[in-house]
Formats: structure tokens, sequence, C-alpha cells
């Protein structure tokens, strides 16, 4: 299932919404007390660092604007990387969800062509 709906992301997408987050990007999970694990997956890694590779062969952005994903809960932040803003809104507890410990995440995403896209509140 991986596979197929990586290879269909479509160049120059404003905005992509995944359930897990791409291999190491905001995707840590304690695998014990005392060590952390990247868990995202390595199909959308690969398919998104295609695209990014395009955009720089080709001078012009092709990776999405902003890919929004959750899963791993305690990977929640943002991280800017290749001209994509990577978000992981979780916002239940670190570990199996039984709580919700964090807001909403607000973004503000400018309608003037610009593409700007800013995180308002997380």
């Amino acid at each position: 299932m991986q596979m197929a709906y990586s290879k269909q992301i479509p160049e120059q997408l404003d905005l992509l919404v995944t359930h897990e987050p791409p291999h190491k990007m905001l995707d840590y999970a304690w695998a014990s007390s005392f060590r952390q694990e990247h868990i995202g997956s390595k199909t959308l890694k690969s398919a998104l660092g295609r695209l990014a590779h395009k955009s720089r062969t080709n001078k012009r952005r092709l990776s999405p604007r902003v890919h929004l994903f959750g899963h791993v809960h305690e990977g929640r932040g943002k991280l800017e990387k290749n001209g994509t803003l990577f978000l992981n809104v979780s916002n239940a507890n670190p570990g199996m969800a039984r709580t919700l410990q964090h807001p909403c995440v607000v973004l503000d995403i400018a309608t003037d062509g610009s593409g700007d896209v800013r995180v308002v509140s997380m």
C-alpha cells in the first residue's frame, strides 16, 4: 500500500496530508526508556526525495510546499527541508494515545499566489 500512494504524489503540490511521517522527519518514538527510534515510512521518504532531486535539477519547486502528518506522537513539531515545511501535528500523549495533550495547529496560508505559509500556533 505504501508503495502505491507514494509513487502518486503529484509534482508542485501545495499541501500533502499523510497519516505517517517520512522516515527521519519528526518520526522518533521511544523504543525503550533510554533509546529513540525513527519509525516513519522509508517509502514515503524516498518518494519525497525523488521530487526534491527533480526540483534541484529542474530549478523549480516540485516538492510539496507543506506536508502534514501525525501518527508518531513524540515527533510533534516542525522542520523545513528542501523547500517543504514538514509538520507533525500529533496532539495526543506520547506512546499509545490516551489523552490529548496539545492544541490544534493553526496555519496561515497565503491566497495571493505567493505560496507563503506561516504556523500561527502549534
